[in-house]
């Protein structure tokens, strides 16, 4: 069960927790948002090939990253909750969670965000910030920010709905600091002599640098060649 859920009845916020690292158990930054979005999407795409001709059929390469998105209010007018924090602190509060580098990794933290039956695990693609309330000065002090979060699956979960040593299944894997496309198909085929097949469904343009992080699909494939 997820952490957000509220006592006695109070309303349960939605959190945004910042990682340190790629699984998840080193935790930087936290923060609630002031009021619960009204809607969240969640988007997913595959990818296809452009067809040579207008009658031929789209071939699959892949697919595309998920992508939750929702909006959310920052105020500092007082209207919603008083507190002493202006509201440029709290966008930079925002930004320390979900956007700066951390230090010692060079890497932008790792986001879960967790709301209710909702617990979703990424890293931020993109947020953006309309101010919308002003005061006597000019000086902004509510804002609008929708921010985008590119999934970052659950390999743990994906691997429990299927048999992982089975080759006539589809695997997703996640790639990990020392993984090797190789090493992946020897493990999952028995043979290597699946790399170039398995690059290409993937969109890779070379198999010896592979990105921590980044899922690869491993699909059912024949295996004629191991029968030459």
């Amino acid at each position: 069960m997820s952490d957000d859920k509220s006592k006695g009845g109070a309303l349960s916020k939605m959190k945004i927790i910042s990682y340190k690292d790629i699984d998840f158990t080193q935790r930087l930054k936290e923060c609630a948002v002031m009021v619960n979005p009204t809607e969240y999407s969640d988007k997913m795409g595959i990818k296809y090939k452009e067809p040579s001709t207008a009658e031929s059929t789209p071939t699959y390469s892949g697919y595309s990253k998920d992508i939750l998105s929702f909006k959310f209010v920052l105020d500092a007018s007082g209207a919603i909750e008083r507190d002493e924090n202006s509201l440029p602190k709290k966008i930079e509060d925002l930004k320390n969670t979900v956007y700066t580098f951390i230090g010692d990794t060079h890497e932008p933290p790792y986001i879960r965000i967790l709301w209710g039956s909702l617990n979703y695990c990424g890293r931020m693609r993109e947020m953006n910030i309309t101010y919308k309330m002003f005061d006597n000065n000019g000086e902004p002090i509510r804002a609008e920010v929708n921010l985008f979060i590119i999934r970052f699956t659950d390999i743990e979960t994906v691997e429990k709905k299927k048999n992982a040593s089975s080759p006539d299944l589809s695997h997703l894997f996640l790639i990990k600091s020392g993984d090797s496309l190789p090493k992946l198909c020897l493990n999952v085929y028995g043979s290597i002599d699946y790399v170039d097949e398995v690059a290409r469904i993937n969109g890779l343009s070379g198999f010896r640098k592979l990105e921590p992080g980044r899922q690869l699909l491993l699909p059912p494939l024949s295996n004629d060649k191991n029968q030459n």
